[in-house]
């Protein structure tokens, strides 16, 4: 399954973050709908997600492989 691990909810309250390890994805959740919005790819086995103050980016901790994807938040695409 999906696997789901570490979540952080965004600064407005409106949107929940939830790093998925079986997916290697992270599940965007509409906190007023209560249901998946979309999901981005991350690394290997993502354990943990946080999103900055300014809700621009988040960083995920891979633990499989050992890194951190930072994603934009707006688009789900890696910052390089």
């Amino acid at each position: 399954g999906d696997e789901p691990r570490g979540l952080c909810i965004a600064p407005n309250g409106k949107t929940v973050y939830v790093a998925l390890a079986g997916a290697e994805s992270v599940a965007e959740v509409d906190t007023q709908k209560l249901s998946v919005s979309r999901t981005f790819r991350a690394g290997l086995e993502p354990w943990h997600v946080a999103i900055t103050p300014d809700s621009t980016r988040l960083v995920v901790g891979n633990t499989r492989s050992r890194t951190a994807s930072v994603l934009n938040a707006a688009t789900g695409k890696p910052f390089y």
